[in-house]
């Protein structure tokens, strides 16, 4: 695995900042294949704004992404609407470091906004996803409650994986999708990831598709979207 190969799972960013990207570019600098650029790296930081200190965490991820010295690495973040547009004013993103699209008017911003399908976009959506993972539920047999649920672009794409090659339940819960996904995508010894699902059990919340832990996901409707 490639967090093993980097040896990110020892990176400690713990509740409180404590240096961690520091560590980690220390860590991409002994690594023969970032050095000199014969593999990409995409690095996806997820849910900024459930760190403790959001604006701290920010500050040091910008300050790690212009200190990268690797044109070949790139750094992706997700972050909550509310609290990015809590913090965007107050940092400077430049257009040759950072990447930008542009809003209605054509002004270049630095974020893409990740919304809901609407019927149109849904139904087109699904058809290249049944394709390509040969689902085999038309999208004229899903629930309405279904097509609710992935009209999430995420959960389209987890679920969508989930049941490769199969018939989506006549009924889908986030839940489901997640228990479905970690049986069919994720190694259950990846201790990596069990901790991680330890952490995290008992602060379900309701966020873009919802966080769930190990005893939560064998739970009959919980976290439905």
């Amino acid at each position: 695995m490639i967090i093993t190969r980097l040896q990110l799972a020892n990176v400690d960013f713990g509740d409180k900042f404590r240096g961690g990207f520091p560590e980690l570019l220390e860590i991409l600098n002994k690594v023969p294949e970032v050095k000199n650029g014969s593999r990409q790296l995409i690095i996806l930081i997820d849910a900024v704004n459930e760190y403790g200190e959001p604006k701290e965490f920010l500050e040091e991820l910008i300050r790690f992404i212009k200190d990268l010295p690797y044109p070949w690495i790139k750094v992706m973040m997700s972050i909550r609407t509310f609290a990015w547009e809590s913090l965007k004013d107050k940092y400077i993103f430049e257009s040759d470091t950072f990447y930008h699209s542009r809003d209605v008017s054509g002004k270049p911003i630095p974020f893409v906004s990740l919304h809901s399908f609407n019927d149109g976009e849904l139904e087109l959506a699904y058809g290249q996803y049944k394709e390509w993972f040969n689902i085999e539920s038309e999208f004229q047999e899903l629930s309405d409650s279904t097509k609710r649920l992935l009209r999430n672009p995420l959960l389209l794409r987890f679920a969508s994986e989930a049941y490769e090659g199969r018939v989506f339940p006549s009924r889908l819960f986030t839940a489901q999708i997640f228990a479905q996904y970690r049986k069919e995508r994720i190694n259950r010894d990846d201790q990596f990831f069990l901790d991680y699902l330890a952490r995290r059990c008992g602060t379900l919340e309701r966020m873009s598709f919802n966080s769930v832990c190990s005893s939560q996901l064998n739970r009959k409707g919980v976290g439905a979207y």
